[in-house]
């Protein structure tokens, strides 16, 4: 991997103006979401040199990244040959505006977010997302809403989700995707099923309210 200045490169701009189709509102490259982690007294410096070359061609500088993203990063990369990442660790400078990393992530095809959540967490999520949609209101039981919404808090809990930047870095990109941190199976979530799996306990909660307190809709006459 390289990193490369589009701006000031008219090879790559020229390769990701070719990629962009038309009618498309974003363009083609993916942004990178994850929770730093570091400190002065820890900064889990991560030389790089071995799989990324700065502009010129030469052997990255060291980076801050914890030990445990590394490998899935590195998986994650080399599942997507030959495309343009936005890595705030690497294309971020200390001069960038501020401002613009909203339009980085409005403006990326798609958004990976590595989240500090245990590996199994992900999968639970997705089945129990796909687990009730097919189960309507009426024929689901308490222990399944209770244990919806220990899965739910389990995964909310984690310290990405307190980030200030996770909000922008959730709302603004066209397709977010999901996964661990440290997991090396490849295991991801769209962002929508954690909506769906949200939206659909506030419903389940209000009816078994309206149940419990006999508030019935009558059938039209």
């Amino acid at each position: 991997m390289q990193l490369v200045k589009p701006a000031n490169n008219p090879c790559h701009r020229k390769r990701i103006l070719q990629r962009i189709n038309i009618g498309d509102e974003v363009l083609p490259y993916y942004a990178l979401s994850h929770l730093w982690g570091i400190s002065k007294a820890h900064p889990c410096m991560w030389d790089i040199g071995d799989y990324v070359d700065d502009i010129n061609g030469e052997p990255a500088a060291p980076v801050s990244m914890r030990p445990e993203k590394r490998q899935t990063l590195i998986a994650l990369l080399q599942k997507h040959p030959d495309s343009y990442w936005w890595i705030d660790v690497l294309c971020a400078r200390s001069d960038t505006p501020l401002a613009m990393m909203s339009d980085i992530y409005g403006c990326c095809h798609q958004c990976y977010a590595m989240i500090d959540c245990e590996r199994e967490i992900i999968s639970k999520v997705d089945w129990m997302a796909q687990l009730l949609r097919q189960e309507k209101l009426g024929h689901r039981t308490v222990d399944q809403y209770n244990e919806a919404v220990d899965i739910l808090n389990t995964f909310t809990k984690t310290s990405w989700w307190k980030r200030v930047w996770t909000w922008q870095e959730v709302v603004l990109p066209k397709k977010v995707i999901l996964m661990a941190e440290a997991s090396s199976s490849h295991t991801v979530l769209n962002i929508d099923a954690v909506i769906y799996l949200y939206k659909d306990l506030v419903l389940w909660g209000s009816y078994s309210i309206a149940g419990t307190c006999g508030i019935y809709r009558a059938a039209d006459t």
